[in-house]
Formats: C-alpha cells, sequence, structure tokens
C-alpha cells in the first residue's frame, strides 16, 4: 500500500515539478541538451521552441526530429519535430510540433516562425504559438496562444 502511494506521490512531485518550470524541462534536441541546453548556439531548427531566431543561420532546408525520455519514466517522454525551410529574400519559416507527456498527462505545442535577415548584421523573427495542455483521457484540457517576437545584432565574430 505504502509503496503504491509512494510510487504515484514521486510522479506527482516529478510532473509539478516539470510544470512549474515550464517546456523548457522537457529535452527538444539530444545535441542541445548535451550541450547543457545551448539552443540558441545551435543551428537546429528543433529549437525553434525557445526562439523564433535559431533557424536564421540555416540556409538549405533542414528537418530535426528529436525523441526523448530523460526520467525514464513511462508517460513523461518528449519528441519534437520541425523543418526550416529557407525562401527567397533572406527569409526563414520553420513549422514544428513538439509533444511532452503521455496517456495521463500531455502538453502539445505547435509553432509557426517566421525570421528574416536585414543585411549581415541584423535579425528579426516572429513565431506564433498553439499550446494544449490535457490531463486525463479528455477528462480536461486547456489551449493557449501566444506569439513571440526577436530581435538580433551580430555584434562581431570574435568576443574578447
Amino acid at each position: 500500500m505504502y509503496k503504491y502511494c509512494f510510487k504515484r506521490y514521486l510522479l506527482l512531485c516529478l510532473i509539478l515539478i516539470i510544470r512549474s518550470t515550464g517546456f523548457a524541462t522537457a529535452q527538444i534536441s539530444a545535441e542541445a541538451t548535451a550541450l547543457n541546453n545551448a539552443f540558441l548556439l545551435l543551428r537546429d531548427p528543433c529549437s525553434v521552441f525557445f526562439s523564433p531566431l535559431v533557424a536564421m543561420d540555416i540556409d538549405k532546408a533542414t528537418l530535426g526530429v528529436s525523441h526523448g525520455n530523460r526520467y525514464n519514466v513511462k508517460g513523461l517522454s518528449s519528441g519534437v519535430i520541425a523543418v526550416a525551410l529557407p525562401l527567397s529574400g533572406n527569409v526563414v519559416l520553420v513549422p514544428g510540433f513538439s509533444r511532452f507527456g503521455g496517456a495521463s498527462y500531455s502538453e502539445d505545442k505547435m509553432t509557426m516562425s517566421l525570421g528574416r535577415s536585414f543585411g549581415s548584421d541584423w535579425y528579426g523573427a516572429v513565431a506564433l504559438n498553439y499550446g494544449l495542455t490535457r490531463i486525463g483521457n479528455g477528462e480536461s484540457s486547456n489551449g493557449t496562444v501566444n506569439a513571440d517576437a526577436s530581435i538580433r545584432f551580430k555584434a562581431g565574430d570574435e568576443i574578447e
């Protein structure tokens, strides 16, 4: 009896810790996780969930797919798919989908990011996001819509 209650309590604490720190705790990319969550330094379309600007350095169509279960607990796995599509005029379009959780709890996020470079030093990007949180087998769900905007200035190639 106590062993069963302890497991449920431990799972609940883990979900609350993950939820309280937000979506950033879910594994987005194996490469970024290996680099201590250095999402902004990669040319990885999966990192678009952290900043719409990450795809601005991608110059050819790139598909990013990631799946992981950082906690080795059934129902707490994560998966991401995103594709960077460079368009004409220094514009990059990045649609993506991510899922964290399992049957009893899940967080889905869909994003559509559009970025553009303005010369060689200035970059701008916007993203429209839709998030859906589900608890139980259709018992409760909550959807949200938000937008992100980012500007980046490249000060130089070397930092002293």
